[in-house]
């Protein structure tokens, strides 16, 4: 199984692909420096701090990359 982090993971889009790449199989994880809801494999960070986005993508198959800033 793969795994997709999904930077702007808790907006209203990154929320929809989640769910979209839930439904096909994939384990996916919101990067977003705001909370997601209960139950949501969730990395708090901003894209803007290398440490942060090193430390997300570790592990992770494919990044879809939604975060504005």
């Amino acid at each position: 199984m793969q795994t997709a982090l999904i930077t702007g993971g808790s907006g209203f889009i990154g929320r929809a692909l989640r769910r979209n790449l839930a439904a096909k199989g994939f384990n996916t994880i919101s990067f977003d420096p705001n909370p997601a809801p209960a139950g949501i494999c969730h990395r708090r960070g901003s894209i803007l701090d290398l440490t942060d986005v090193q430390s997300a993508v570790n592990g992770v198959d494919v990044v879809f990359h939604l975060a504005l800033e």
